[in-house]
C-alpha cells in the first residue's frame, strides 16, 4: 500500500490518459449512433465537433503520457518512451481550423448551442 501512495502522480497521469481515451470513444460512438438521423448540415457540424474533440483529446493524452514518462524515467529510456508517445498520439489535424469555423458559424447562425 505504501508503494501506491508513493506513485500518486504516475497513477494520476495514467488516469488522465484513460479518461481521454474513454471520452473520445464515447464521443465517436455517440456520433456514429445519431449521425444517420441528422440532416446533412447537422452531420457536418457533428463531424467537425468530433474532429475538434479528437484533436484536444489526443493532445491531452499525449501531455499526460509525457508527464508520466518524465516522472518514471530519464536518459535513453525516457527518449524511447517519448518517441513511443509521439507515435501513438499522432493525429491528423488537417482541416481543424475549418472545422472550428464551421462549428462557430453554425452556433452563430442558429443563435444557440448547435446540438440542443
Amino acid at each position: 500500500m505504501d508503494k501506491i501512495a508513493d506513485e500518486q502522480e504516475i497513477l494520476m497521469a495514467a488516469a488522465d490518459i484513460a479518461i481521454q481515451i474513454f471520452a473520445l470513444e464515447s464521443a465517436v460512438l455517440r456520433a456514429e449512433k445519431v449521425l444517420p438521423t441528422y440532416s446533412e448540415r447537422r452531420r457536418e457540424l457533428l463531424t467537425a465537433t468530433v474532429k475538434i474533440f479528437a484533436f484536444r483529446a489526443a493532445e491531452a493524452a499525449g501531455t499526460a503520457a509525457r508527464r508520466g514518462a518524465f516522472f518514471i524515467e530519464e536518459g535513453d529510456t525516457l527518449t524511447m518512451i517519448l518517441s513511443g508517445v509521439r507515435r501513438f498520439t499522432k493525429y491528423d489535424a488537417t482541416g481543424l481550423l475549418a472545422a472550428k469555423r464551421l462549428v462557430a458559424n453554425g452556433a452563430c447562425e442558429d443563435e444557440k448551442y448547435i446540438f440542443s
